[in-house]
């Protein structure tokens, strides 16, 4: 006697098929999140909100990712020199502008770059021929 056998295995094209469907239900979401531009704007947006904030700290950090995201971003150096700016760093702003420029070579960083080349630093020695309630040693800014 011939046994009937009325369960059907399933297609190994369709196993295929719905096992590259999974993967790709999982595998686009993961793409989308670390996305570069996506990584990039939520960098840039919260270094603004911190900036906004006074938060230079948290600033500085949030610029410094969007620039390792793309090391041509603009708008990240910029906002970078201002949060050193802030924090009252302008050699650090400085040195953010000349890298900036040196590798995007945007105009709008070098007008930032030559806007902290005006600003000087003096310090105060013994032989300085200034007022003399300043004390030797102490550093303060001049325009030029």
């Amino acid at each position: 006697m011939k046994m009937i056998n009325n369960s059907k295995k399933p297609k190994p094209s369709l196993i295929i098929i719905t096992i590259a469907l999974v993967t790709f239900l999982i595998l686009v979401p993961l793409f989308v999140i670390n996305y570069s531009p996506v990584k990039l704007n939520k960098h840039l947006k919260l270094g603004n909100k911190y900036l906004n904030e006074e938060n230079y700290d948290g600033a500085i950090a949030s610029f410094e990712e969007a620039i390792t995201v793309d090391p041509m971003c603009i708008d990240a150096y910029l906002g970078l020199v201002e949060a050193y700016q802030g924090k009252g760093d302008d050699n650090a702003a400085f040195e953010i502008a000349k890298k900036g420029f040196d590798i995007t070579k945007d105009e709008r960083i070098k007008d930032r770059l030559n806007q902290l080349k005006q600003k000087t630093k003096v310090v105060v020695t013994e032989e300085t021929s200034l007022q003399p309630q300043i004390e030797p040693g102490k550093t303060f800014e001049i325009q030029v």
